[in-house]
């Protein structure tokens, strides 16, 4: 920033750069994540740590291998404390368990070079976090998913979509209620195969508002979908739109799942595409305006009546007196029309030309009018430098306006930005910037509008900031220009991000299994192929997960990938000064089960194979090293029907990041899937048991059989229920809650050849009633206080 000893001046947020209000020397930065985000209580957890230290402004791997990681739970207790050893990729792991009782809400991982907390506060910037989540949750079962007619619209279309509601072992759900609802947001669209054009309405016009079409509710059918059908009617848009439908499904267990879907709303029929020959033009210089009217996928359309409008913008500042002998700027600005044309277009661009005579901003707009009754705008602008006086809105501080020429570059590209200058003469500091200052030269600016060009550097990835002082002294009367005020020296500052495509630090990850769908306990094999921007297979670093998307969905959770965190924009981190300034509920699903036995009635269920194995995370590798020939991996799957998220994250020696990602299927055509409540109390009586699938081709009678441990069970214990082919239904069960801990539950079910067991724990909690006391007096001496304390307290409640 560049301010004074008393904290005021002028801040970078005045020019809409991020900025860094604290710079420090940040040597070490680190990208933390956990296989999955969400754990219960009881659960183990891996932890995966990247690592890498800035040196000259690139990602290097640390020379310190040694780091100590600490874990503190939700209640800011320290849970975890160890050293660990970083690999030549600058990669460490770790898992560990949480305790039984472990509290819910947010965990926060630390990682650090040094041990000492207080050298940990006084260093600050060489330590980074992570985060993960312990709550009580019931995974999802199922998945929604929107499927629209088409990706693409024109108002006054008729949209046409089907909600879908898909179990996650791979059956389409039937009856089941779900509501909707369709927004419309603005959005810019460019037709492929014109880059240089400008599509769609000026940066100057007001910008549209997202608008609220319609919503409803409804019903799955029995191939588990809903149509609906919606008419676009034209809304008041001046440019195109982004349709968002959003939708919710609710299961037959009560669990809501949302999704959502996007397309784009065209303004018409067609775009209008403006080229100018130039978006920086000198005074007289011709100017070349090409137009085109072209269909959303880049084919030109002819025969379409345009208006095109060549307007100069001028801004007239006046100064106001104000009380205390104080001045302030007022400005208003005015668009002159300079030329307009009545045109039709042609197969082949249409081309005009336009010579301006003076320095400024130039607006070219064109308008057009679709077979429907869009109305269709587009419009852009170039800035005409030179010796002339250039009308710039004036300001109440001692802020220019930087003008980039592009909103992204590349490595070998070169920058033009426009300097706004209010004088016709000065000196300019222009610098190169972002954690320290990279370059820096004097320039000398002759007229208001010059221009500076900055070639890009792949050092600059992925973004830089261009700093201009501009430096004045007195200008006498003789000297002075007509518009020119006569006054002091003095300064003008701007700022401008120059953005740098950090593409080529990107790795691309191809995950391949050997078959897209499974049963429980299959054996899957995972090929791993790993390459760079070019194409070419490298030796990389992979951490491999494979988690149930019914927990991954609950929270969100994304694929992991270190490239946004080495190669997201940075901030501003330099400081300037100039001293003239101062003139989610489920039970715990465990390894051990119940055994399945059989006596009297419940003989013909003896020996069934009882799915008790279900676990979120069923495989994970954090340190897989892939040559440039692949890799593969091989594991068996747990008891879950479910999707199977495979998650690959990479990174390479040099500091490449990237992640890929694929989706395994388990399933079976008879299956049960829980339909217990989240939690029982000692004394409760409750009727819960397990949704039946039937996904085997066929209808028929299945026969159902209930056992349970810890817990009474009341009535009948077993069932028996008719489904056809593609049906499910709940069947529940009496239960009577007698004692507390973990009561154990087995389901079981059979139609002909096709059966399915699951064995289910839920805990139960005696209800108790806290309660506190408190005592308030005084007195001039000491005093003491008896506590008696009950003999029939809680064990595990006090204060």
């Amino acid at each position: 920033s560049i301010n004074s000893d008393w904290g005021t001046g002028i801040y970078p947020y005045q020019f809409g750069i991020n900025y860094d209000w604290a710079p420090l020397p940040q040597e070490l930065t680190g990208y933390l994540f956990t296989e999955r985000g969400l754990y219960r209580s009881g659960e183990e957890v891996h932890l995966k740590a990247i690592v890498r230290e800035k040196r000259e402004g690139k990602w290097e791997i640390p020379e310190a291998k040694d780091f100590w990681v600490f874990i503190n739970n939700s209640r800011n207790e320290e849970i975890l404390k160890k050293k660990v050893n970083f690999s030549s990729y600058g990669s460490s792991s770790l898992s560990f368990v949480l305790q039984k009782d472990a509290p819910s809400g947010y965990y926060r991982i630390e990682v650090s070079p040094f041990e000492n907390e207080e050298e940990r506060r006084k260093h600050s910037e060489s330590n980074f976090q992570g985060s993960f989540r312990v709550e009580d949750f019931r995974s999802a079962n199922f998945e929604v998913k929107l499927n629209i007619d088409k990706q693409d619209y024109i108002f006054k279309d008729s949209l046409k979509a089907t909600i879908e509601g898909i179990y996650l072992f791979g059956a389409m759900m039937s009856g089941e209620e779900v509501s909707w609802k369709i927004r419309l947001n603005p959005t810019h669209f460019s037709p492929p195969g014109h880059k240089e054009y400008f599509f769609g309405p000026g940066w100057w016009e007001e910008d549209d508002k997202s608008q609220l079409i319609e919503s409803g509710e409804g019903k799955l059918d029995p191939k588990g979908r809903f149509n609906l059908e919606k008419s676009l009617d034209e809304v008041d848009f001046k440019g195109s739109a982004k349709l968002l439908l959003e939708a919710v499904v609710t299961d037959l267990t009560r669990q809501s799942i949302a999704t959502r879907t996007t397309a784009t709303v065209h303004r018409g029929e067609y775009y209008i595409g403006i080229e100018p020959s130039t978006t920086f033009a000198q005074e007289s210089q011709e100017v070349k305006i090409k137009i085109i009217t072209v269909k959303e996928e880049g084919e030109i359309v002819p025969g379409k009546e345009l208006e095109l409008r060549i307007l100069k913008r001028e801004w007239y500042s006046e100064k106001e007196e104000m009380p205390g002998e104080r001045w302030r700027w007022i400005n208003k600005k005015e668009d002159k029309e300079k030329a307009s044309y009545q045109m039709i277009s042609g197969s082949e661009p249409l081309s005009c030309s336009f010579s301006p005579e003076s320095a400024g901003l130039y607006l070219v707009e064109v308008k057009g009018e679709d077979s429907r009754g869009n109305k269709i705008l587009s419009g852009c602008s170039f800035y005409v430098s030179g010796k002339e006086y250039g009308f710039w809105e004036k300001r109440e501080d001692d802020t220019i306006e930087l003008v980039a020429d592009a909103d992204n570059y590349h490595p070998g590209d070169t920058a033009r930005v426009l300097v706004k200058s209010p004088y016709q003469k000065a000196r300019a500091l222009v610098t190169l910037e972002r954690e320290g200052i990279i370059e820096s030269w004097v320039e000398e600016m002759k007229g208001t509008a010059q221009t500076l060009e900055i070639p890009i550097k792949e050092e600059y990835i992925p973004n830089v900031f261009l700093s201009v002082i501009l430096l004045k002294g007195m200008v006498s009367e003789q000297d002075a220009s007509e518009k020119e005020d006569i006054e002091k020296s003095s300064f003008k500052i701007g700022y401008t991000e120059l953005s740098v495509d950090p593409a080529q630090k990107r790795l691309d990850v191809e995950v391949i299994p050997d078959k897209k769908e499974y049963s429980p306990q299959d054996k899957v094999k995972i090929a791993i192929k790993v390459r760079n921007s070019a194409g070419k297979a490298v030796s990389s670093e992979v951490s491999v997960a494979v988690v149930d998307m019914g927990v991954l969905n609950l929270i969100g959770y994304k694929t992991p990938d270190a490239f946004d965190t080495f190669y997201s924009r940075r901030p501003l981190s330099v400081e300037t000064s100039e001293t003239r300034f101062y003139v989610i509920e489920e039970t715990d699903l465990n390894e051990k089960g119940i055994s399945p036995g059989g006596d009297g009635g419940m003989a013909k269920f003896a020996g069934m194979p009882i799915r008790e194995k279900l676990v979120p995370t069923a495989y994970w590798n954090p340190s897989l090293e892939v040559g440039p020939e692949g890799g593969e991996i091989s594991f068996e799957l747990p008891d879950n029907l479910t999707t199977f998220r495979v998650m690959v994250t990479a990174l390479t020696k040099d500091s490449l990041f990237g992640s890929g990602e694929e989706k395994l299927i388990v399933k079976k055509p008879l299956l049960l899937k829980s339909a217990l409540p989240g939690f029982a109390r000692m004394g409760d009586s409750f009727e819960a048991g397990v949704v039946v699938y039937n996904y085997t081709g066929e209808e028929g009678e299945i026969k159902l059989s209930a056992k349970a441990e810890g817990i009474s069970l009341k009535g009948e214990k077993e069932g028996k229920v008719f489904l056809r082919d593609g049906e499910s239904r709940e069947v529940r069960f009496l239960f009577e809650a007698n004692e507390i801990g973990e009561a154990k539950f087995l389901f079981e079910a059979m139609m002909g050849e096709y059966s399915d067991g699951i064995a289910l724990n839920l805990a139960v909690d005696l209800p108790r009633q806290t309660e506190s006391v408190a005592l308030f007096g005084d007195s001039l001496e000491d005093e003491e206080e008896e506590i008696l304390i009950p003999e029939d307290i809680y064990p595990d409640i006090g204060g």
